[in-house]
């Protein structure tokens, strides 16, 4: 009799692409990518678990202007430079995002904050079905 092989678990990450981000709204962002000069613009800023994205207008769904990843190593910091302002560094990547209030840029800081200390683990199951888990390292 021949043994066949096991299958191998699959690993998937908790958030699939049709998942719903954690915030959403029109925020003011200074470009990012600009050298001379850095402008700002409204758009319309999504943020997903692992990712920030920037859009012209109110879908999701469609193209994305731009994205700046998150994980552990991101650094999030309010500005001293400019009202309501959030500063999240990733790599060397800097995206200065502005809220029209202390009380929204409150929201927008914890939000990015716990999508920077909360990770996608992938455990191989059964079902192949990855968990959600707060970063132990904080």
């Amino acid at each position: 009799m021949t043994a066949t092989p096991l299958a191998r678990p699959r690993r998937r990450r908790h958030f699939a692409a049709s998942a719903e981000p954690l915030l959403s709204g029109w925020l003011t962002k200074r470009a990012v990518s600009a050298v001379l000069l850095k402008n700002w613009r409204r758009r319309w800023i999504v943020l997903w678990p692992q990712r920030i994205e920037w859009h012209r207008e109110p879908d999701p769904a469609g193209p994305a202007l731009g994205e700046l990843r998150i994980s552990a190593a991101t650094q999030l910091r309010k500005s001293d430079a400019w009202p309501h302002c959030l500063v999240v560094r990733h790599c060397s990547r800097e995206l200065h995002i502005q809220a029209s209030s202390a009380e929204e840029a409150q929201g927008w800081f914890d939000a990015i904050n716990d999508a920077i200390h909360t990770r996608v683990i992938d455990t191989p199951t059964s079902t192949g079905s990855g968990h959600l888990t707060p970063d132990a390292s904080t």
